[in-house]
Protein backbone atom coordinates (compact mmCIF):
# COMPACT_ATOMS: atom_id res chain seq x y z
CA UNK A 1 0.00 0.00 0.00
CA UNK A 2 2.72 2.51 0.55
CA UNK A 3 4.59 1.28 -2.73
CA UNK A 4 1.02 2.81 -4.42
CA UNK A 5 1.42 6.19 -2.50
CA UNK A 6 4.76 6.90 -2.91
CA UNK A 7 4.87 5.56 -6.86
CA UNK A 8 1.23 8.38 -7.55
CA UNK A 9 2.92 11.11 -5.50
CA UNK A 10 5.85 10.94 -7.72
CA UNK A 11 3.93 10.79 -10.31
CA UNK A 12 2.26 14.20 -9.42
CA UNK A 13 5.38 15.90 -8.69
CA UNK A 14 7.22 14.62 -11.86
CA UNK A 15 3.75 16.47 -14.16
CA UNK A 16 4.19 19.40 -11.99
CA UNK A 17 8.06 19.92 -13.09
CA UNK A 18 7.19 19.01 -16.89
CA UNK A 19 4.41 21.80 -16.85
CA UNK A 20 6.25 23.98 -15.12
CA UNK A 21 9.03 23.32 -17.61
CA UNK A 22 7.06 23.62 -20.60
CA UNK A 23 4.94 27.26 -19.45
CA UNK A 24 9.12 28.58 -18.78
CA UNK A 25 9.91 27.47 -22.31
CA UNK A 26 6.92 28.82 -24.14
CA UNK A 27 7.21 32.15 -22.39
CA UNK A 28 10.53 32.66 -23.07
CA UNK A 29 9.49 32.78 -26.98
CA UNK A 30 6.95 34.72 -26.50
CA UNK A 31 8.54 37.67 -25.42
CA UNK A 32 11.51 37.71 -27.78
CA UNK A 33 10.71 40.26 -31.07
CA UNK A 34 11.96 38.61 -34.70
CA UNK A 35 14.76 40.35 -36.66
CA UNK A 36 13.79 39.49 -39.79
CA UNK A 37 11.23 42.01 -40.82
CA UNK A 38 13.01 44.59 -38.41
CA UNK A 39 16.44 44.09 -40.63
CA UNK A 40 14.42 43.54 -43.74
CA UNK A 41 13.39 47.04 -43.61
CA UNK A 42 16.18 48.43 -42.82
CA UNK A 43 17.98 47.01 -46.47
CA UNK A 44 14.80 48.04 -47.88
CA UNK A 45 15.09 51.52 -46.72
CA UNK A 46 18.84 52.09 -47.38
CA UNK A 47 18.55 50.26 -50.24
CA UNK A 48 15.39 52.53 -51.50
CA UNK A 49 17.57 55.69 -50.95
CA UNK A 50 20.90 54.68 -52.27
CA UNK A 51 18.81 53.47 -55.66
CA UNK A 52 16.28 56.21 -56.31
CA UNK A 53 17.31 58.66 -58.28
CA UNK A 54 15.84 62.81 -57.52
CA UNK A 55 14.25 62.86 -60.36
CA UNK A 56 12.14 59.75 -59.75
CA UNK A 57 10.89 61.21 -56.49
CA UNK A 58 7.56 62.86 -57.18
CA UNK A 59 7.23 65.68 -54.47
CA UNK A 60 6.60 69.34 -54.93
CA UNK A 61 9.96 70.20 -52.10
CA UNK A 62 11.85 68.58 -54.78
CA UNK A 63 10.52 71.05 -57.13
CA UNK A 64 11.20 73.80 -54.87
CA UNK A 65 14.51 72.67 -54.00
CA UNK A 66 15.47 72.33 -58.32
CA UNK A 67 13.95 75.77 -58.78
CA UNK A 68 15.73 77.24 -55.85
CA UNK A 69 19.14 75.71 -57.33
CA UNK A 70 19.91 73.37 -54.42
CA UNK A 71 19.79 70.26 -56.98
CA UNK A 72 21.61 71.06 -59.62
CA UNK A 73 22.07 67.39 -60.70
CA UNK A 74 18.61 65.33 -60.61
CA UNK A 75 20.31 61.92 -61.81
CA UNK A 76 22.07 61.25 -58.11
CA UNK A 77 20.38 59.08 -55.76
CA UNK A 78 18.48 60.64 -52.75
CA UNK A 79 21.48 59.35 -50.55
CA UNK A 80 24.14 61.15 -52.67
CA UNK A 81 21.66 64.04 -52.44
CA UNK A 82 21.20 64.18 -48.68
CA UNK A 83 25.50 63.50 -48.35
CA UNK A 84 25.75 67.17 -51.04
CA UNK A 85 23.66 68.59 -48.66
CA UNK A 86 25.61 67.56 -45.45
CA UNK A 87 28.54 68.59 -47.02
CA UNK A 88 27.41 71.91 -47.76
CA UNK A 89 26.08 72.31 -44.10
CA UNK A 90 22.27 72.49 -45.09
CA UNK A 91 21.27 69.77 -42.76
CA UNK A 92 17.94 71.51 -42.77
CA UNK A 93 17.26 70.42 -46.51
CA UNK A 94 18.94 66.98 -46.27
CA UNK A 95 16.02 66.23 -42.96
CA UNK A 96 13.18 67.82 -45.44
CA UNK A 97 14.57 65.49 -48.62
CA UNK A 98 14.90 62.52 -46.26
CA UNK A 99 11.78 62.90 -44.28
CA UNK A 100 9.61 63.51 -47.62
CA UNK A 101 11.42 60.42 -49.09
CA UNK A 102 10.62 58.07 -46.31
CA UNK A 103 7.73 58.94 -44.52
CA UNK A 104 5.91 56.36 -46.53
CA UNK A 105 8.43 53.73 -46.23
CA UNK A 106 8.53 52.64 -43.09
CA UNK A 107 5.21 51.58 -41.40
CA UNK A 108 4.28 53.30 -38.30
CA UNK A 109 4.73 50.72 -35.38
CA UNK A 110 8.75 51.13 -36.32
CA UNK A 111 10.99 54.29 -35.53
CA UNK A 112 13.89 54.82 -37.59
CA UNK A 113 16.83 57.05 -37.85
CA UNK A 114 18.88 58.64 -40.57
CA UNK A 115 22.55 59.38 -39.86
CA UNK A 116 25.43 60.46 -42.15
CA UNK A 117 28.73 60.25 -40.18
CA UNK A 118 26.74 59.83 -36.95
CA UNK A 119 25.17 62.97 -37.59
CA UNK A 120 20.89 62.22 -37.48
CA UNK A 121 19.86 63.57 -40.69
CA UNK A 122 16.25 62.50 -39.89
CA UNK A 123 14.26 60.97 -37.34
CA UNK A 124 11.16 59.56 -36.41
CA UNK A 125 11.44 58.94 -32.52
CA UNK A 126 8.08 56.27 -31.40
CA UNK A 127 9.71 54.66 -27.80
CA UNK A 128 12.96 54.95 -28.65
CA UNK A 129 14.31 54.99 -24.90
CA UNK A 130 11.94 51.85 -24.57
CA UNK A 131 13.44 50.01 -27.59
CA UNK A 132 13.25 46.14 -27.64
CA UNK A 133 15.44 45.67 -30.79
CA UNK A 134 17.74 47.56 -33.01
CA UNK A 135 18.92 46.98 -36.71
CA UNK A 136 21.53 49.00 -38.79
CA UNK A 137 22.10 49.09 -42.33
CA UNK A 138 24.94 51.49 -43.83
CA UNK A 139 26.22 52.13 -47.36
CA UNK A 140 29.44 54.39 -48.18
CA UNK A 141 28.56 57.36 -49.84
CA UNK A 142 30.50 59.90 -52.23
CA UNK A 143 30.07 62.35 -55.23
CA UNK A 144 31.15 65.05 -56.55
CA UNK A 145 30.17 68.66 -55.91
CA UNK A 146 31.28 69.55 -59.32
CA UNK A 147 34.04 68.98 -61.55
CA UNK A 148 36.83 69.42 -59.09
CA UNK A 149 35.45 69.36 -55.32
CA UNK A 150 34.87 65.68 -54.24
CA UNK A 151 33.04 65.13 -50.93
CA UNK A 152 32.84 61.82 -49.20
CA UNK A 153 33.28 59.29 -48.71
CA UNK A 154 30.85 59.25 -45.53
CA UNK A 155 29.08 56.85 -43.76
CA UNK A 156 25.31 56.75 -43.95
CA UNK A 157 23.48 54.61 -42.22
CA UNK A 158 20.02 53.78 -41.24
CA UNK A 159 18.13 52.61 -37.72
CA UNK A 160 15.27 50.89 -37.32
CA UNK A 161 13.90 49.73 -33.91
CA UNK A 162 10.69 48.09 -32.31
Amino acid sequence: MKKGYFFTLDAFIAIAVMITGVVTVLYSFSSTPSSAPVLLLSQDVINVLSSTKVSELDSPLVQQFIAAGLINDINISLLDQAGLFYFRGQLANATSLVGNATAMLVPNQYGYTVLIESTAIYSRDILQDQQRLLISSRKLIFGAMNKTTLWGPYQAEVRIWQ
